[in-house]
C-alpha cells in the first residue's frame, strides 16, 4: 500500500511513519521543515519504502508531484506547532489549514484515497465541558493570541466536510489532545519535554503560573495507534478525539520528573501567560468504540521519554 504523510518530519509524524515502515507499507513523507526535524526524515532514506519530499503542501508543487504517483492513504499532519511557533509562523500556520487542506483533499478526490486529518484540541479553545466530547463547541477568540492555530485547525476541519459533502471524498478527523514521547524536539517549550532537558541538566524546573492547571497525557505510541485505527476503521465526516484519560497538575509533573531523573533541580515559577488552558481533557468513547485503549501510563512514557532525551542530549554534547 502506499501511504502519504504530510508533517513526516514532525513528532508524530515521525512516529507514524515508523510505524508504517514496519508493516511494509511505501511510504511517502512531505515535510516543509518549517518546524520539521532534520534528524527525524534522514533516519530511513537508506530504506527502499521511503520517499522524502521537502515541500509545503499549499505550494502548486504539492499537487503536482503527487498526481502523477499513487496513493492509497493519506495521513495529514502538516502543519507547525506549539505555542511559540503560534505568532512565528502564524501565516504557515493559516496556509497549512487552508491552501494546504484543499490541496490535500483535492488529491485525496483524483487518487480516491482515503484521508484522516489531524486536528487539535485546540478548537476547544476554553472548554464549556468537561471531559470535552467531539460535540462540544468550546469558545475560541477569532482574534485572540492563540487564534492561527485554534481557528486554523477550525476551518481546516470545516474544508474537510465540504470535500465530504460536495465530492463525496472518504475523509475524517482526528483530535489530537496533549501527546508526548520519543522524537519531540530537545528544544520543545511545551512541559513534559521541558521538564526533562531541563531535570536532566540540572536546570531550574520552570512551571507557568501556579502550576495547579492539569493535562491528561497520552505516549505518542498511543496516539499513533488511535490515529492508524481512525484510518482503517472510522467513518467518513467523524471526528474522534485521541488523548490520556487521567489528568494531572502541572506540579505533580514535574516533581515526578525530578524523582524519575534523580535530579536535584529546584521549581522556579514564572509568568503564565492568560491564554493558557487550565485544563485538557478528553472523552474518547468514540475512538474506543473502534478498538482504541491507552495501553502505557506516564510513569513508563516517562521512563523511555527521559532514556531517549538522555541519550539525544549525550549525542547533542559529545558532537
Amino acid at each position: 500500500m502506499n501511504i502519504l504523510i504530510t508533517g513526516g518530519a514532525g513528532f508524530i509524524g515521525f512516529n507514524l511513519v515508523q510505524q508504517m515502515l514496519k508493516t511494509k507499507n511505501r511510504v511517502f513523507v512531505v515535510d516543509s521543515m518549517i518546524t520539521g526535524s532534520s534528524e527525524n526524515y534522514k533516519k530511513y532514506l537508506k530504506d527502499p519504502n521511503y520517499k522524502f519530499y521537502q515541500i509545503a503542501i499549499e505550494s502548486a508543487e504539492f499537487l503536482k508531484t503527487f498526481s502523477k504517483i499513487n496513493i492509497d492513504r493519506i495521513y495529514n499532519l502538516a502543519c507547525p506547532t506549539g505555542p511559540p511557533n503560534i505568532k512565528i509562523y502564524g501565516e504557515e500556520i493559516i496556509n497549512a489549514c487552508t491552501t494546504g487542506m484543499q490541496n490535500t483533499l483535492k488529491l485525496a478526490k483524483l487518487k480516491k484515497a482515503k484521508y484522516v486529518y489531524t486536528s487539535s484540541a485546540e478548537i476547544y479553545g476554553k472548554p464549556l465541558y468537561f471531559p470535552q466530547a467531539e460535540n462540544d463547541l468550546g469558545l475560541v477568540d477569532p482574534q485572540g493570541w492563540r487564534a492561527n492555530y485554534e481557528e486554523g485547525k477550525r476551518i481546516g476541519e470545516t474544508i474537510l466536510a465540504m470535500y465530504v459533502d460536495k465530492y463525496d471524498v472518504n475523509a475524517l478527523t482526528v483530535r489530537f489532545f496533549n501527546t508526548y514521547g520519543p522524537g519531540m524536539s530537545l528544544s520543545d517549550t511545551r512541559v513534559v519535554p521541558r521538564f526533562i532537558k531541563q531535570a536532566l541538566l540540572g536546570e531550574e524546573i520552570t512551571i507557568q503560573g501556579d502550576g495547579t492547571q492539569s493535562r491528561a497525557l497520552c505516549y505518542v505510541d498511543d496516539s499513533v495507534k488511535g490515529l492508524i485505527l481512525a484510518m482503517e476503521k472510522g467513518k467518513k465526516r467523524e471526528i474522534y478525539n485521541i488523548g490520556g484519560k487521567t489528568e494531572i497538575t502541572v506540579n505533580n509533573l514535574a516533581n515526578l520528573i525530578i524523582k524519575m531523573t534523580k535530579s536535584k533541580s529546584k521549581i522556579k515559577y514564572i509568568y503564565r501567560p492568560n491564554h493558557d488552558s487550565d485544563r485538557r481533557l478528553p472523552n474518547t468513547a468514540k475512538i474506543e468504540s473502534l478498538g482504541w485503549k491507552q495501553t502505557i501510563d506516564l510513569k513508563e512514557g516517562l521512563k523511555r521519554m527521559i532514556e531517549n532525551f538522555r541519550e539525544r542530549i549525550y549525542k547533542q554534547k559529545s558532537n
